[in-house]
């Protein structure tokens, strides 16, 4: 048989849990809070590099982030670590333009409430998920379109998300797009309230985008 296309192997489940692929441990908000993220980011859609939807830019709360080559054994893991620390409430307080910069664009952001339950699970998914280090990652590792490009910052990012973004410098929040301070009409209806009864391991693509749900 021919060898396997990057591409052809990345779509291909056996195969899939065979090579080191870029993962993000999420929460995927409720419908109501999953519209509203993707109505505000429509109106970013002459800014922003990256426009949500519900197929394949999915809205998400990260977890913890980094590079796996077990699927099965991480989701195994995710799926204890929810059971042990159960549901709980979560409230979009906010909005959000970063004053930091990911590679040239300023990104907007639904603010997460921290919680004690938040919290916890965030430090124990970092902790146990099975995240191997890779010091020159590929594209290959990130689910993206054949004439695409991961943009350099993604690789920084994933790569540092433990050291950098974790523990005390955990900041939940659902990225909307980037554009200008004039560019987002902030809603009236915050803060609101949404259960966090389950999380799920996706593969990321560009800008750290939720691009497919492995689990």
């Amino acid at each position: 048989m021919p060898e396997m296309t990057p591409k052809e192997r990345q779509n291909d489940p056996e195969q899939r849990e065979r090579m080191t692929i870029g993962v993000d441990a999420v929460i995927l908000p409720p419908p109501e809070i999953t519209r509203l993220s993707i109505s505000m980011s429509r109106q970013l859609r002459e800014t922003s590099p990256v426009i949500l939807n519900s197929k394949n830019y999915l809205p998400h709360i990260t977890l913890a982030m980094g590079y796996v080559d077990n699927v099965p054994r991480t989701v195994k893991k995710m799926k204890r670590v929810f059971e042990e620390v159960g549901s709980f409430t979560a409230v979009v307080e906010d909005v959000f333009r970063s004053p930091q910069d990911f590679n040239g664009h300023y990104f907007w952001h639904l603010v997460i409430g921290k919680n004690p339950a938040l919290q916890e699970l965030h430090e124990r998914l970092v902790e146990i998920l099975p995240f191997v280090d890779k010091e020159n990652p590929s594209e290959q590792m990130f689910y993206k379109q054949p004439d695409e490009e991961i943009v350099p910052a993604v690789f920084t990012y994933v790569s540092g998300f433990r050291e950098k973004n974790s523990k005390e410098h955990f900041w939940p929040h659902i990225t909307l797009g980037a554009g200008s301070e004039e560019s987002l009409a902030k809603p009236k209806n915050l803060p609101k309230e949404f259960t966090v009864d389950k999380i799920h391991l996706c593969q990321l693509g560009n800008f750290c985008t939720c691009r497919k749900i492995l689990s």
